[in-house]
């Protein structure tokens, strides 16, 4: 069973923290919060255990393997591909086969979005 969990980004303090209970108002609408960006957890990890959150910028990892001829290490492909985790009609924006590495979050890394 798919585990559901939330953390926030407290707009005021600028932090995130974890959240022990949400509750949904009348509509179903958990973002009901003032000044609280909830992000639910996708029930997936990266390549290092961290959990992986919505709101999570993601960089694909490469997988390196060694060449039969020569031995050397080579890049499995060369494009590396950088996005943001979203919920989107039901679902994340994320598969469990790929290889994933956390290089921040669109609140406390806003930088990183024009690069995604």
């Amino acid at each position: 069973m798919r585990e559901i969990k939330f953390r926030c980004w407290d707009k005021k303090e600028k932090k995130m923290f974890d959240v022990a209970q949400m509750t949904a108002n009348s509509k179903g609408n958990m973002n009901n919060i003032p000044d609280r960006i909830p992000m639910q957890y996708t029930n997936i990890k990266d390549i290092y255990e961290y959990e992986i959150y919505e709101g999570d910028i993601l960089k694909r990892v490469q997988k390196k393997v060694k060449s039969r001829n020569t031995g050397k290490l080579i890049k499995n492909g060369s494009s590396v591909s950088k996005f943001i985790v979203q919920f989107k009609d039901g679902h994340f924006n994320i598969r469990t086969n790929k290889r994933f590495e956390i290089i921040g979050n669109i609140c406390e890394d806003p930088e990183l979005i024009g690069k995604v």
